[in-house]
């Protein structure tokens, strides 16, 4: 099995992520992309979260912001 890691921030060019507070959405985008998820399954979602090694789902700072901003979700799911 290959494995693939993205440093990078969604929607941008070689810019570097800062922080944890998009490895959920990623690896939700690396599921679709790899054909474990349907798109469908997650259009109109959003994702925050930083991704613990054991594949736990923690909190971070600043989420009730970043929501808040987001614009209109179908639904969220938040560490």
């Amino acid at each position: 099995m290959a494995v693939t890691a993205d440093n990078r921030q969604p929607g941008t060019t070689g810019v570097l992520k800062a922080g944890a507070v998009l490895d959920l959405a990623m690896a939700v985008g690396l599921l679709v992309a790899c054909g474990e998820l349907e798109p469908e399954a997650v259009y109109g979602l959003a994702f925050l979260g930083e991704l613990g090694l054991d594949g736990s789902i923690r909190p971070v700072a600043g989420a009730h912001d970043m929501v808040s901003v987001a614009g209109p979700v179908d639904g969220l799911l938040a560490g």
